[in-house]
């Protein structure tokens, strides 16, 4: 059973009740979709009550199919603070930095920024090409010099946050592009590049075991891939995993790795052989 069974006006109320929320709101209705599909499979019994109430605002199946929906999408996106319509104010100003605020991840990351990018290009050279996955506002953080040199492809499922993008790279002339790419989903062909970025996603698409995470690292056309993980959670908790996996994954693939940590961020920085 899933949402194919609800009328097209139906399941298009329940995607913008679920999406309500400010967060939520650039992310693709597809992805919504999907996920109610998972959920809706694992609850079939929901299906009826979805099909048969004349006003689905109070129903007690939506406001389930709400709550637990959200909490997947919660995980892709990076939960940022201000409208779109703001950000490409600051954008227009060229208030960078104070862009960067408007994102989660980028906000955590925007003093140490300096410090990663040396680590990160001490190992691997300075790049001719980067693919960042599951960037968010990340490709606004490179120096304009750097960025002037650099053909850089960036994707995300969040279509707002890829808006800002594409129109910081169309403003500054850049080269490369802006596209949606779902990472749980992982079957379109990448583009090669230097190095590709996937900073603290691959804790997001697994649910269990870490098979998408091993299928997008062997997807990825790059000399290196750096991937991060937070070490603190959005409630503030710590976290104190090793991430032993991925370091058993690398030695099996007979990759090799250099580590090095933020504040607030773990990085591997793996050299595919």
């Amino acid at each position: 059973m899933s949402s194919s069974s609800l009328s097209n006006e139906k399941l298009d109320l329940i995607i913008s009740i679920i999406k309500e929320k400010k967060e939520l709101k650039g992310i693709s209705d597809e992805i919504v979709i999907k996920e109610l599909n998972k959920f809706l499979q694992q609850n079939p019994k929901l299906i009826k009550q979805l099909v048969e109430p004349k006003n689905i605002k109070k129903s007690n199946a939506v406001d389930l199919c709400k709550k637990e929906v959200r909490k997947v999408l919660r995980y892709y996106t990076g939960m940022f603070e201000l409208d779109n319509n703001k950000r490409t104010k600051l954008l227009n100003e060229n208030k960078i930095d104070e862009l960067l605020k408007t994102h989660l991840s980028t906000k955590e990351r925007l003093n140490h920024y300096e410090q990663i990018y040396e680590q990160i290009f001490k190992i691997t050279k300075k790049p001719k090409s980067i693919l960042d996955l599951g960037c968010g506002l990340n490709p606004l953080s490179l120096s304009l010099e750097l960025m002037k040199n650099i053909e850089y492809f960036a994707a995300d499922i969040n279509q707002d946050d890829l808006e800002i993008v594409n129109e910081y790279f169309r403003k500054n002339k850049f080269k490369g592009d802006v596209f949606f790419y779902d990472l749980k989903n992982a079957k379109d062909e990448l583009p090669k590049t230097d190095i590709c970025f996937l900073f603290k996603v691959l804790d997001l698409i697994d649910n269990k075991g870490h098979k998408n995470a091993e299928k997008v690292l062997n997807r990825v056309n790059s000399k290196f891939v750096v991937v991060s993980f937070p070490k603190i959670t959005i409630s503030g908790r710590k976290l104190t995993s090793p991430r032993n996996w991925l370091k058993l994954l690398i030695e099996r693939l007979k990759w090799k790795y250099d580590l090095f940590e933020t504040e607030n961020e773990m990085f591997f920085v793996i050299k595919k052989s």
